[in-house]
């Protein structure tokens, strides 16, 4: 799927945004309310899924803040 949206310029020029931290932001959100994965969100911003998931907190979303204590502990238990 392709999706084009159009950003006004002053959040991108005034806000100093770039593109990459725009599609950062939507798949960390996307991300966060468990429409996709931590694969997805790195095709979605161009990046392999343990850069998206090691960047994810500098874009307000960390890994642990979503994940559930079962989760945790399966993690745990695998390691």
């Amino acid at each position: 799927m392709f999706l084009e949206m159009e950003i006004p310029d002053y959040f991108i020029k005034r806000k100093g945004y770039s593109e990459y931290d725009i599609k950062m932001y939507i798949a960390n959100k996307l991300y966060e309310i468990g429409v996709i994965g931590t694969n997805c969100g790195g095709q979605i911003v161009g990046i392999d899924q343990f850069e998206f998931a090691k960047e994810m907190h500098k874009y307000g979303v960390g890994m642990i803040d979503t994940m559930t204590k079962e989760d945790i502990e399966k993690d745990i238990k695998n390691a």
